[in-house]
């Protein structure tokens, strides 16, 4: 080999040895500033946009895993209801147009998904049907007035996917014919595909996957403030019988008859431009996020 070649060769070896130094650098860099602003939440919010889950409070960064906790605590927002401030999570930026929040622990009161008294279901009554069942009413007026009066002003009529009924005939063994409607409300279940639960055969694609629970499928699972662990509702119907409704529970998934009483979990949407305001009254020694 000339003594040009080799000049040329090691003048080759010298700069992709000085890129990938660069780059290990940077990636470095990128990790502490990344696993600094996650811990420490030192960022600059001004919307309740600003607080949505994002690539940058993800499950996985460079250099480790990030906790359930710190991840929950930069996508944060404290809202008023009659019983005072609660956690909220801001799921996505991009549901509809609008910012999706998903109330951190369940409600106090178990509910069913629809009240029957007799607890036989007939064929015809179609108790797993979300639309205008008893926790649909119960979520957008007795739930939807707990919120404070800047709340209500500030929530948005959102698009949301349900099964239709025609999905639903009798001695169906064949449940390609799965069909989906939207109807618009303000207050709402997730449903099982939003909660990226798994595909199953009895299921309608009721929107989505969000990314939050895709990322970490045991973010779905949710509790009381005090710390005790309940299943909860879905709007998402099993359609092998019409009274079979999805919840979530600490393990997974399963489905049970819909007069059941189980946790409530609602979300509604707020506009992107919605203000958002620090607060040190909320939780005595922290510093929050809490939509006036």
């Amino acid at each position: 080999m000339s003594e040009t070649m080799a000049l040329m060769k090691n003048k080759k070896l010298f700069i992709l040895s000085a890129i990938i130094i660069v780059v290990f650098l940077l990636l470095g860099w990128l990790c502490l500033v990344l696993s600094s602003g996650i811990a420490t939440d030192t960022g600059r919010y001004n919307t309740v946009a600003d607080r949505a889950y994002s690539w940058r409070t993800g499950g996985w960064i460079p250099g480790g895993l990030i906790s359930k906790d710190q991840v929950d605590d930069k996508c944060t927002v404290y809202i008023q209801e009659s019983g005072g401030f609660e956690p909220y999570l801001a799921l996505t930026a991009y549901y509809g147009g609008n910012v999706l929040l998903l109330r951190k622990y369940l409600l106090p009161e178990l509910m069913p998904f629809n009240e029957n008294e007799s607890h036989l279901w007939n064929w015809e009554q179609f108790g797993a049907y979300y639309e205008d069942s008893t926790i649909d009413k119960y979520l957008n007026t007795a739930f939807i007035n707990t919120l404070s009066q800047a709340v209500r002003d500030a929530v948005v009529d959102s698009d949301i996917i349900i099964t239709d009924k025609s999905s639903w005939y009798f001695g169906r063994w064949d449940y390609s014919g799965i069909k989906t409607r939207t109807i618009l409300r303000k207050a709402f279940l997730l449903s099982l595909k939003e909660l990226s639960g798994p595909a199953l055969s009895t299921v309608a694609p009721e929107g989505k996957p969000l990314k939050y629970f895709k990322d970490d499928y045991r973010r779905r699972a949710a509790d009381f403030p005090y710390g005790e662990k309940c299943s909860y509702w879905t709007r998402t119907p099993e359609i092998w019988d019409t009274y079979i409704v999805i919840f979530i529970n600490n393990y997974g998934v399963g489905s049970e008859t819909a007069d059941i009483h189980k946790g409530i979990r609602p979300a509604f949407c707020l506009k992107k431009t919605t203000t958002i305001t620090q607060r040190t009254d909320i939780i005595s020694g922290q510093t929050v996020y809490a939509v006036e």
